[in-house]
């Protein structure tokens, strides 16, 4: 699932076979427990899961390889997808939770930013803007809930 956003480094043709062109001679095959999915499989004979992930509570999530890495020497002839790699799934594991992108027209926006938002507007359709009412609040990890839209101004849709 190169379209998986710890995996959309990839999606690039210039890096795909970073992904797609490593070999595995070693795997553990699991079986998904309720909740996971595979992000990655394999292309033998059982598409075995490559990457998993779980999510445990509103926010973390844990992705998990199953290639048996014996020591450095198995991972020297593939560095230059190792780093990648494990940059993305780190970057990916410790991002909240993205809100989904399109709502029916109707229904009330609310919206998470990472830095303190300083200037808060809706955008409608035609380019115009309105500022939008009410203090943000405060969440951990420097996280701001913004004030949520609704009523009149949800009423249509390209917002």
């Amino acid at each position: 699932m190169v379209d998986h956003p710890a995996l959309s480094f990839f999606a690039d043709e210039r890096f795909q076979p970073l992904l797609t062109e490593v070999p595995v001679y070693e795997f553990l095959a699991t079986r998904l427990v309720p909740g996971a999915r595979a992000l990655a499989t394999l292309d033998d004979d059982g598409s075995n899961a490559l990457l998993v992930e779980r999510a445990y509570g509103p926010r973390p999530r844990v992705p998990v390889d199953h290639v048996d890495r014996p020591g450095l020497d198995a991972t020297a002839a593939v560095p230059a997808t190792l780093v990648p790699f494990v940059h993305e799934l780190l970057r990916y594991a410790r991002s909240a939770e993205a809100a989904p992108r399109n709502l029916p027209v109707g229904t009330a926006l609310a919206a998470e930013v990472p830095a303190f938002p300083r200037s808060v507007a809706l955008v409608r359709p035609d380019g115009s803007k309105k500022p939008i009412d009410g203090e943000p609040l405060a969440l951990p990890g420097n996280r701001w809930k913004l004030p949520v839209v609704g009523g009149r101004d949800v009423e249509s849709s390209g917002l």
